[in-house]
């Protein structure tokens, strides 16, 4: 015990200052009316535990809320904010209410669909706590690929991110987003020799948010790749923990799919395929420059968002003016928008390059564990990117939150790579000096 605890022990300080960081600024994070509609879902919570089949899809069932939530959202974040709720006090009754944004502010306040303040601040703290579990995972997954150096440096790199200590301590589904991501990740890098861990961290992603699936794939191609000396019996058994443990936790997780489950495969992409026309369709009648038409557009907005755009509070001009003074407050704090900008995030952009290059490099006389375990990171990360450059035409931040887990992990390991480069290169030059 005193071995790990002096091995470990940056981490058994650093994880918790970071995540007493995030709970403590929890109630200073403006409101977005997602967090209501969130809110209302969450009253799924209750029915997963009582009566689960009752949010099973069925053909010809009710096509409007709260049916049409259940195939448009991802249930897990409905769970953990249900839970916050419960623990805050209250029942399903005070959610019953929707956010209606062709209403105004007041309207919707009239309406009841203004969560009370106390409920409002335990459904962010369920989300905020989550944090610790992060970090976790990725120190685990920085372990995994080079050392402690690198896992205390990526744990920093993502607690005091900006879009994680915006968009994860809301009532929405990024902080249970930004977990389920980080364990993912962490079981891709151990997959070859625990696949069922990457088999629960595919599950957990997925049922997280939908634009996370494409980590199963990843995680699954990294089970069953052949190791030196293992032959396609042992694989076929890796591949077979990997989908047993997936198939498991998304059974227990996801009843939408227990009655019709590839009608309601359908239904879930039709859902996501309504909602993305609705809002390109929206965007272009009011800003249809916004709209991210090529792979160009979407790769350099992918890289602002993600490194140099201050933290986007709202993606829609509805209620700025209500929401203003909240938001300029959290702006003017610049601890929230620390490492952005041109300089600081251009840094960080290099170093996030420096590190995905490395990771692809094969390094000499490195540990063979911990050089598959960067390049599957590699993998897994570039997969998700491109899956959500080919998905996503919307410059909406937090819809690139399932990476920063990996430009995290990427920044911290180039940041130790130049930092190694360097002091070779001090100890080559000091005996020409001397």
């Amino acid at each position: 015990m005193k071995d790990f605890t002096k091995r470990h022990a940056g981490a058994l300080i650093l994880i918790p200052v970071l995540t007493l960081i995030h709970v403590l600024g929890t109630a200073s994070v403006p409101f977005h009316p997602d967090e209501s509609s969130l809110l209302y879902q969450s009253r799924d919570l209750e029915i997963w535990l009582t009566h689960p089949l009752d949010l099973a899809w069925r053909p010809g069932g009710p096509p409007g809320d709260p049916a049409g939530y259940r195939a448009l959202n991802a249930p897990l974040p409905k769970y953990v904010l249900g839970i916050g709720r419960r623990l805050a006090g209250f029942g399903p009754e005070a959610v019953s209410v929707d956010w209606d944004w062709t209403l105004d502010w007041g309207a919707n306040v009239k309406a009841g669909a203004m969560p009370d303040p106390r409920l409002l601040l335990g459904a962010r703290l369920a989300s905020s706590a989550l944090i610790a579990l992060s970090l976790l995972f990725i120190y685990k997954a920085g372990l995994e690929i080079s050392g402690r150096g690198t896992a205390l440096l990526a744990v920093f790199l993502a607690g005091t991110n900006a879009l994680v200590l915006l968009h994860a301590r809301r009532a929405m589904a990024e902080g249970t987003l930004f977990l389920a991501v980080s364990f993912a990740l962490w079981g891709i890098t151990v997959a070859g020799r625990r696949p069922w861990l990457a088999g629960v961290g595919s599950a957990l992603a997925f049922a997280a948010k939908q634009s996370a699936a494409p980590l199963a794939l990843i995680g699954v191609v990294a089970a069953v790749w052949p190791q030196p000396g293992e032959g396609a019996r042992i694989r076929w058994k890796q591949g077979l923990r990997f989908l047993l443990a997936g198939a498991a936790l998304t059974v227990v997780l996801q009843p939408f799919f227990w009655a019709h489950p590839l009608g309601a495969a359908r239904a879930m992409l039709d859902a996501r395929r309504a909602l993305l026309t609705s809002q390109i369709e929206t965007l272009h009648a009011v800003a249809p420059g916004r709209v991210l038409e090529s792979p160009a557009e979407r790769t350099a907005a992918m890289l602002g968002e993600l490194f140099i755009i201050p933290p986007q509070l709202s993606e829609a001009g509805n209620y700025l003016q209500q929401t203003a003074s909240q938001d300029h407050a959290y702006l003017g704090n610049p601890f929230h928008r620390l490492l952005r900008g041109f300089v600081a995030g251009g840094l960080m952009l290099g170093l996030t390059l420096l590190g995905l290059l490395l990771s692809l490099w094969p390094a000499s006389g490195d540990i063979r564990e911990k050089r598959v375990a960067r390049r599957w990171l590699a993998v897994a990360g570039m997969a998700e990117a491109l899956a959500l450059l080919w998905a996503n035409p919307l410059p909406f931040q937090r819809y690139y939150l399932p990476l920063i887990p990996f430009v995290t992990l990427w920044g911290a390991f180039g940041a130790s790579g130049l930092a190694k480069a360097l002091i070779l290169l001090r100890r080559r030059r000091q005996p020409q000096l001397s």
